[in-house]
């Protein structure tokens, strides 16, 4: 049964959703409550209950059917790398993003239809309207996610998609911490024009340049530091130049 997380050492949500599903009282099939209320049940924001979902959503637990909720299709059981999106150290997704969202974008600048970079394009504007418009940070959120989606989708690479999900589904809580804090925010728009302008202009190293030089400022911003020599790649140049701007 589902705790309030008023109670101290119970489980974070993630990890009672995954036993629901596993105890049988999510039962295989069988439809899972709201966000509404299991935000209720748990004592907690619908942005966390969110974070939590797209866990359990990225390893083939629950999916969503439009206009009907959202329902169990698989089992923990079958999971040997569950821990990977539940609490893995900040720096190690860091340092994980830096190779798996370089190389995503840069198969998407490459790949990416008319279609593709149409959406692309568009959710940089939507996220510059919200950010214009003073909306709340988890309309910002939605479509940040939405954004990384779309450039894994660009890849048109089934793997890369679904471990993007992962990825971000692990990165999810801190992402939203991040984004309160000015600087980083800013970051992330920076960021996001820069990859969405080289995936228009199909150019691949740009965008994986761009990508691996925005998650090293942004693991500095942080006090991490990514243990990777650049030296003799473009990035050195790259983030010479881009950081004489700040």
């Amino acid at each position: 049964m589902l705790h309030s997380l008023d109670h101290s050492g119970v489980v974070r949500p993630a990890e009672q959703f995954r036993m629901a599903i596993e105890s049988g009282e999510w039962p295989l099939g069988s439809k899972i409550p709201t966000e509404e209320k299991l935000a209720q049940m748990l004592g907690v924001g619908r942005g966390v209950v969110r974070e939590a979902l797209a866990t359990l959503k990225a390893f083939g637990l629950i999916d969503s059917k439009p206009g009907r909720g959202t329902f169990v299709t698989g089992s923990p059981s079958d999971l040997v790398t569950w821990i990977v999106a539940i609490g893995s150290d900040q720096h190690d997704l860091l340092e994980a993003s830096y190779g798996i969202d370089s190389w995503i974008n840069y198969l998407a600048a490459c790949r990416a239809t008319r279609a593709d970079v149409e959406h692309i394009s568009g959710l940089v504007q939507q996220m510059e309207d919200v950010m214009a418009a003073g909306k709340p940070l988890d309309d910002f959120l939605k479509l940040d996610n939405a954004f990384h989606s779309a450039l894994a989708d660009a890849t048109h690479n089934s793997i890369l998609a679904r471990l993007d999900v992962i990825m971000h589904a692990s990165l999810e809580h801190s992402r939203r911490a991040n984004m309160k804090n000015d600087s980083l925010l800013e970051e992330a728009i920076r960021s996001h024009h820069e990859v969405a302008q080289a995936v228009r202009d199909h150019d691949g190293e740009r965008a994986s340049i761009a990508t691996r030089c925005s998650l090293r400022r942004v693991g500095r911003l942080q006090g991490i530091e990514i243990d990777v020599d650049e030296s003799r790649d473009l990035i050195h140049e790259y983030v010479t130049a881009r950081e004489r701007n700040l």
